[in-house]
């Protein structure tokens, strides 16, 4: 919890008082779920490991890979069975989808390897992934989500109130200007139904 935003950050963005601390445990309770649903949504981690972590992929010569926020640190290997793995000393590069994609450059982690021919039939990667900054647009996404999940307590039924021609419901669907915020850093996979 608070990976993405602070208990203080949102406290601010909703304009308690600093003193004020009754609502605090629902605010917890707010931030984490906001996080999940923004990385659900993304299909990313906006936060790097602690520790290095292995993950294996399907060998091709243009490769997606889970985010490594750092490429110098990483290693990379091969394996037509699974079970023994040889370093691979090819050449290869890490390819980004920030140049395509958002404004803060410098923050996009890897996204891709591209090697010079394919590798084996599993390519194995053992590196920090995620993010290593949170991109500030993610940040204030992330604190529209948390409000909105936050408003929701004076509508338990959702029912926001009553106008004019009846019933006035809560939104079901993930706050539009977070969406608008949100959109650049989406992985493709993600809306294009690819699991």
């Amino acid at each position: 919890m608070g990976d993405i935003i602070t208990k203080a950050e949102l406290k601010r963005h909703l304009g308690y008082r600093p003193d004020f601390v009754e609502d605090d445990a629902q605010v917890d309770i707010a931030i984490t779920s906001a996080e999940a649903v923004v990385q659900d949504y993304c299909g990313r981690v906006f936060t790097v490991d602690a520790a290095a972590t292995t993950r294996i992929y399907d060998g091709c010569a243009s490769l997606p890979v889970d985010d490594v926020s750092d490429t110098a640190a990483a290693t990379v290997e091969y394996s037509d069975d699974r079970t023994t793995w040889t370093t691979y000393t090819g050449t290869y590069w890490w390819d980004t989808d920030g140049p395509l994609r958002g404004a803060e450059q410098d923050a996009w982690p890897a996204t891709h390897l591209t090697f010079d021919y394919t590798p084996g039939r599993w390519v194995r990667v053992t590196a920090l992934h995620g993010w290593a900054t949170v991109p500030t647009a993610v940040n204030q996404a992330t604190k529209l989500v948390a409000a909105q999940l936050l408003s929701r307590r004076h509508s338990p039924n959702g029912i926001e109130g009553f106008g004019e021609y009846g019933a006035i419901r809560a939104s079901r669907y993930l706050d539009s200007h977070a969406q608008l915020l949100l959109r650049r850093y989406r992985k493709a996979s993600t809306f294009a139904g690819i699991a």
